[in-house]
């Protein structure tokens, strides 16, 4: 994942956040990450520093392997969105299923190009390659939608769902912390907001009924189960981080 669509993600996890709490937050990329939180929020006139980050399954998980290759076919769309876009200037969402590797990268882009030509804005077509293992779904998209790349894997986007152990939680707060004085050079309030993105099966894993944390140098951390549920951890006398 590049640096820029990293932080598209982030402003849409703080978004998504912002409208399940039922509040409105004024979101901005901070001046730089080295010495500042990830987003600047303004809240009911008040502004605090966001810390995102993504939980996934640990390694002692099935799903540790699946966020592997959940980032393998990542690159490997990115790869044939570049290798496409060095023909072709028409902007196209895509998504594939089945069999997908760099060995049918010509063929696809055959296809792909085909298909986008005789495709209206929006108007999405179904193709297979020749011996059914590979099926993909292509939609034109119009001019002003410059090099679009944020192209699935629609098999990376379904699978079980488990609960996710505390010491996950606890082992992304302490991660996170370590930077945390550093940051309060340049702004006090700082929260921290967790996600299990629930449309990947490296994230497909639900919250508890209630988190309960000891303590934490954040002012506030929230757990995220995206897109359809945010927790607040609450602060109490019994958990240990």
């Amino acid at each position: 994942m590049t640096r820029k669509s990293q932080k598209e993600e982030e402003l849409n996890f703080a978004n998504t956040a912002s409208k399940l709490l039922g509040e409105s937050w004024k979101i901005e990329a901070a001046p730089n990450e080295i010495e500042w939180p990830d987003l600047l929020v303004t809240r009911d006139g008040k502004k605090f520093g966001l810390e995102i980050t993504q939980i996934f399954i640990s390694e002692a998980h099935p799903g540790f392997k699946l966020q592997e290759t959940e980032s393998f076919r990542r690159k490997l769309l990115q790869s044939l969105a570049k290798k496409y876009y060095g023909i072709s200037n028409v902007p196209i969402s895509l998504k594939i299923n089945g069999e997908f590797s760099k060995h049918i990268f010509e063929q696809l882009i055959t296809n792909i190009l085909y298909v986008v030509k005789e495709s209206k804005e929006f108007e999405m077509k179904t193709f297979s390659l020749a011996d059914g293992a590979t099926k993909v779904h292509v939609s034109r998209l119009p001019d002003h939608f410059v090099k679009y790349s944020r192209w699935q894997y629609v098999g990376d986007s379904v699978g079980w769902v488990s609960t996710v152990p505390l010491q996950e939680i606890y082992r992304a707060i302490h991660v996170k912390e370590e930077k945390i004085e550093k940051y309060r050079k340049n702004i006090e309030d700082i929260w921290l907001l967790l996600v299990l993105d629930r449309t990947k099966n490296s994230g497909r894993a639900q919250i508890s009924n209630s988190i309960e944390i000891k303590s934490t140098l954040f002012n506030e951390v929230y757990v995220m189960s995206y897109p359809q549920e945010i927790l607040k951890a609450r602060r109490g006398c019994c958990s240990e981080l």
